[in-house]
């Protein structure tokens, strides 16, 4: 099987993470890779099942996957959605609570710190999002 260069970079980019996770002792920063590699690794491998191919090719960083982490609903919403904005929300709203049980309120840690820029990003995603879908409609 030829790796994807995608999926190369995908494992990579994590591998990248979990040794500046490792290097300054953020926790946080450690569970959100596994989050996220376990996450990308459950869609990768749902749509590998439904287009008939072999999960393990699509499948990056597995070593480094938080197999504890709950996905099922997540990826349900994900392949039940009625378009792809659809889709991106209900994987955006998985992480937000994901981001919500791991914060640890008034720690004023670097965790803390850490949950809340995610936390950021994910708003202004979707602030970029809704103001293009608000444009489109508009035309």
């Amino acid at each position: 099987h030829l790796a994807i260069s995608g999926d190369i970079i995908w494992d990579a980019y994590f591998r990248h993470v979990l040794s500046i996770a490792d290097t300054k002792h953020n926790a946080f920063l450690r569970a959100w890779a596994g989050y996220e590699i376990a996450l990308r690794n459950a869609l990768a491998a749902r749509r590998a099942r439904n287009l008939g191919f072999a999960v393990e090719g699509y499948v990056v960083a597995e070593d480094m996957a938080d197999t504890d982490v709950g996905l099922r609903d997540a990826v349900n919403a994900w392949a039940s959605a009625d378009d792809p904005l659809a889709a991106a929300k209900a994987l955006d709203q998985a992480r937000w609570q994901w981001l919500d049980e791991q914060d640890r309120r008034y720690s004023f840690t670097d965790e803390e710190l850490a949950a809340y820029a995610a936390k950021l990003m994910l708003l202004a995603r979707w602030k970029r999002l809704t103001s293009s879908q608000k444009a489109d409609a508009e035309i």
